[in-house]
């Protein structure tokens, strides 16, 4: 069965962003990588000075997509950075001709620049001259859109130039850093070789041919001089790096593949890297490909560490062709892939909850009327009953129905169903959330434990008034979440100590366990998304919630934990202004004459709730299971107010709306749906409705929407 999954447009960017730049960095690596390789080619033929920055200069107009190259070294005799080499993309075809004069003269007109960058040993990146004031230069401006200078150690400069934008991320930079050392390496050997009189005692050009001396190797070939260097550089590289030999044996590795692997890693010297593998069959068939094709790679393939930990890699293998004397080698490369893994299953996870938003929306009006039946209910038995016990659980299930709907509407507002609207913020006693959590949670912290032979006791320390600024079923939610948390870490039994109070504008909760605690990396970790402890099966998800829930009320959430030390939470949020309960009170005692009320539901459990709630403050009600009979009564009866359910068979309650105004303008229309609040802010006027209500519906809200629709027509 196919399975569609939404992703948001934010995560879509940053996992299309993500794998754009994984992708650009692997091909910059392999850029460098050939261009060291071509360097290293002309070392052996011993080029003199000028002759080597012109192959240079071709070297990477021809390896990368820039215009014009140019190469400025220092002239001792001079005391001057004289131009050595210059080169545009026309003149590939002449390799050994000499830059032209207006090259040359755009070169010198940024003089100045190459100056200051081979002074200050500090590269200069201009991305975009477009947006600069032009150079210029006999009147004629100079326009190149980008322009690079880098210093060639103290021995002179390396310019690129073109004419469209070119970005030079971190990654960038630093492989020309590393590409300019070599280039240094390059001319100290030459200078070296062509046995340049020595310059004035202190002369840059003294330092660089002695410092090459020195590097050069006994037999003074120069190739000695660059291998050091070269594994300075590949150390860098964040992919793990193998060289092999003809065989397929380790011959090295550079610092990264040290890092993957751990300890150890140089006893593999001599062996097959199939020991790297989970499945050592995987690298006999990327060596045979590699034979036959030069090159082979295989996709997120299981490698172990010294520990046999397996990590998820993506593993290449190229094949190097050397010199007359050597055989072929080849170069392992081994990508670590396991957080782009991670990310890529948490972003799947994360569609599984927009699935499940999804459902969940499309489910709404069925399961608000499921809910709103279930209060109804109980709302109608609470004044009936005398017995206070009674009376408690079933205010206590009131709740849950409530807790339950708010959660429905938070899917679908992150799904985006309901257009953005806020949801009602109404202030929460933190004493009552405490207590009231106690009691739903009672079947898991008291019965299931005492089934186990175990118990927890609850020590409280709670202060009335404390009302925080923060939704109640969002705060019984948090508070769930941690009264659970801290029995699972709790598996023997123990003590759970739960104590709040206000301090100025702030509303405190502690809770504290005497579980087994945590170390202090898991304590920087829990509030992560995904990040659990609990093993498989559990989505990590808890404690994230409760974070995203604090600081969305602009709250926060501290945890203190130690090993076997238990844990602490604590809880700061805004505190809300005090209620006025005599207004309150007065408000919900307030009542309107009798009048003709007109309900409308194709739900008849839910028609005879409605009905029974205001009847039972003395309105005349009329009632309707369907939009025919609905109309039919419209037209027949007066009816002072219409309450009408959205979603019915054949006709909606939009036309049951447009007809009543089409008698009657001033007959007030209130819309009830289990759309999950979807229109409940939007000015629906001009569709007939003056007031939307969402299921499901306390019988307080109904009376006050109706006492207040009657007044204006009375």
């Amino acid at each position: 069965m196919k399975r569609d999954f939404v992703m948001d447009e934010k995560t879509r960017n940053v996992l299309r962003w993500g794998l754009l730049d994984s992708q650009a960095q692997r091909e910059e690596l392999f850029r460098c990588m050939g261009m060291i390789q071509r360097f290293d080619e002309i070392i052996a033929s011993g080029p003199q000075t000028e002759s080597l920055s012109r192959e240079l200069v071709r070297i990477v107009l021809e390896e990368t997509g820039f215009e014009k190259c140019s190469i400025f070294l220092w002239n001792d005799d001079q005391k001057k950075l004289m131009l050595s080499a210059a080169m545009r993309l026309e003149d590939l075809l002449n390799v050994e001709g000499e830059a032209g004069e207006s090259s040359t003269m755009e070169w010198n007109a940024h003089y100045h620049m190459i100056e200051q960058v081979h002074a200050s040993k500090t590269p200069v990146f201009l991305e975009n001259m477009e947006e600069m004031t032009s150079e210029k230069m006999n009147g004629n401006p100079l326009k190149p859109v980008f322009l690079a200078s880098m210093p060639i150690g103290d021995l002179g400069v390396l310019n690129l130039r073109t004419h469209e934008p070119a970005p030079f991320p971190f990654q960038v930079r630093r492989s020309w850093a590393i590409l300019c050392k070599i280039m240094e390496y390059l001319f100290k050997n030459s200078l070296w070789r062509s046995g340049a009189p020595m310059p004035a005692e202190g002369g840059v050009q003294r330092e660089m041919i002695e410092g090459a001396k020195r590097s050069s190797g006994r037999n003074g070939s120069g190739r000695e001089s660059l291998d050091p260097f070269m594994g300075d550089a590949l150390d860098f590289t964040p992919q793990g790096i193998c060289l092999l030999n003809a065989s397929g044996h380790l011959m090295g590795f550079n610092r990264s593949m040290k890092e993957l692997q751990g300890e150890g890693t140089e006893a593999m010297i001599g062996r097959s890297p199939a020991v790297l593998f989970l499945d050592p069959e995987n690298f006999e068939k990327l060596f045979a490909e590699a034979l036959a094709q030069g090159r082979a790679e295989l996709q997120e393939v299981s490698l172990v560490n010294h520990k046999r930990e397996a990590y998820s890699a993506d593993v290449r293998l190229i094949s190097l062709p050397m010199d007359k004397e050597r055989a072929t080698g080849f170069l392992l490369l081994i990508d670590d892939v396991t957080q782009k893994k991670a990310l890529r299953e948490k972003i799947l996870q994360t569609e599984k909850l927009a699935a499940v938003g999804t459902m969940a929306g499309g489910v709404a009006h069925d399961f608000n009327n499921l809910l709103m039946a279930i209060l109804g209910h109980i709302q109608l038995l609470v004044p009936q009953v005398q017995d206070a016990d009674i009376v408690r659980r079933l205010k206590n299930m009131e709740k849950a129905v409530f807790d339950g709907s708010h959660l429905i509407r938070r899917l679908q507002k992150f799904t985006r169903r309901d257009k953005g609207v806020e949801l009602a913020m109404v202030p929460a006693d933190a004493d009552d959330a405490i207590r009231d959590v106690l009691e739903l949670t009672r079947p898991r912290w008291k019965n299931g434990m005492e089934k186990l032979g175990r118990s927890i006791e609850f020590q409280l320390d709670l202060q009335p008034g404390c009302r925080a600024r923060m939704h109640g079923s969002d705060l019984r939610e948090v508070l769930t979440n941690l009264i659970f948390n801290a029995i699972e870490a709790m598996p023997e039994g123990g003590v759970i100590r739960i104590r709040n109070h206000a301090h100025e504008d702030r509303v405190h909760i502690e809770i504290a366990d005497s579980g087994i605690g945590m170390s202090s990396e898991v304590a920087g970790k829990i509030f992560d998304p995904f990040f659990t402890t609990k093993g498989f099966g559990n989505s990590g998800l808890g404690l994230s919630v409760c974070w995203s829930l604090i600081v969305q009320h602009g709250g926060d959430i501290r945890v203190n934990s130690a090993p076997g030390r238990g844990a602490t939470f604590h809880i700061s949020l805004p505190r809300a202004e005090a209620v006025d309960k005599d207004a309150q009170s007065s408000a919900e005692e307030r009542s309107s004459p009798s009048r003709t009320i007109l309900v409308v539901d194709d739900d008849e459990e839910i028609l005879s709730i409605l009905g029974d709630m205001i009847r039972m403050k003395g309105h005349r009600v009329l009632v309707a299971s369907e939009g025919a009979k609905a109309l039919e009564l419209i037209e027949k009866e007066h009816c002072d107010l219409v309450l009408t359910d959205l979603g019915m068979p054949i006709i909606s309650g939009w036309e049951i709306a447009r007809r009543a105004k089409e008698k009657d303008p001033r007959i007030p229309v209130v819309l009830v749906t289990g759309w999950g609040a979807q229109y409940e802010e939007d000015d629906l006027s001009h569709r007939g409705v003056d007031v939307v209500l969402s299921k499901p519906l306390s019988w307080d809200k109904l009376l006050e929407t109706l006492h207040r629709l009657l007044e204006k027509t009375h």
